[in-house]
């Protein structure tokens, strides 16, 4: 798997759908891959609590993908007492309230929403224009099915992307196995089902998930996902260090993702 279609930055927003469609299209067509004559499904699951100021900017991020996918989103708020709700009522998503557990708000998510493809997404997360049309070329793949997805972490501090945190979020990646929720985990909702779903898988979120997925069946795709840093814990460099230090000891020895699940949290 491997061959994605992403167009420039500059032609989103403010396309036309038709005329991304047709973009899309032109260029899928010189791909191995082809069109598919079908739009596919994609459920967007988000747990929330007081996602803060940002998060209409982080809905309309979300909005391009309805000119290549029936698309539905589905905010789980957790008790915000902000506005959180209120954005996610006027940005069309749905709403379902539900006590501040995060896998339990995952689920419940994932038992409504629509679609055959799912997306699990923190609510931080503003998704790099363009980032649809990756999602649409790996869902398009054949055999896609037994893959699960995930974009590139990138933080920004004051207007600016952190560098330094993209390639250790890489590296522990790499090492660790284990995708953030932040940056978007994308997987078949038959995938998720043969896995039994999230509280099945006995706790929380990507932990559980990606590790059940496997390693192997992990594939990193070629789109951003922005945090902003003050939503990240603080964390010295030295223990980020020291952390990258532990994954290549992990997989040097081979340890499982599963049995580290909970030092890498």
């Amino acid at each position: 798997m491997g061959n994605y279609i992403l167009l420039p930055e500059q032609d989103f927003p403010g396309r036309n759908c038709k005329g991304l469609q047709a973009m899309w299209k032109q260029k899928a067509q010189t791909s191995d891959n082809g069109a598919a004559a079908e739009c596919p499904s994609l459920g967007i699951v988000i747990p929330a609590l007081d996602a803060g100021e940002d998060f209409p900017k982080i809905l309309q991020s979300l909005q391009e993908a309805t000119c290549l996918f029936d698309l539905d989103i589905v905010v789980v708020d957790g008790g915000s007492g902000d506005e959180t709700v209120h954005h996610a009522q006027k940005a069309r998503a749905r709403v379902l309230e539900t006590a501040p557990d995060p896998a339990a708000q995952i689920q419940a998510g994932l038992d409504i929403v629509f679609g055959d493809w799912l997306m699990i997404l923190d609510a931080g997360t503003m998704l790099r224009p363009g980032w649809s049309t990756v999602v649409r070329a790996f869902v398009e793949q054949k055999g896609a099915e037994r893959f699960a997805g995930y974009g590139k972490l990138a933080v920004r501090e004051d207007g600016k992307i952190r560098r330094e945190d993209g390639a250790l979020s890489k590296l522990r990646n790499q090492f660790s196995g284990l995708p953030f929720l932040h940056q978007g985990f994308i997987l078949h909702r038959g995938l998720l089902n043969r896995m039994g779903g999230v509280m099945a898988l006995g706790g929380l979120d990507r932990m559980t998930i990606a590790g059940r997925v496997g390693h192997k069946h992990l594939i990193p795709l070629p789109f951003q996902a922005i945090q902003e840093s003050e939503r990240l814990p603080r964390v010295s460099w030295g223990a980020r260090l020291s952390r990258v230090a532990g994954w290549l000891i992990f997989a040097l020895l081979m340890v499982p993702p599963s049995a580290v699940a909970d030092w890498t949290k």
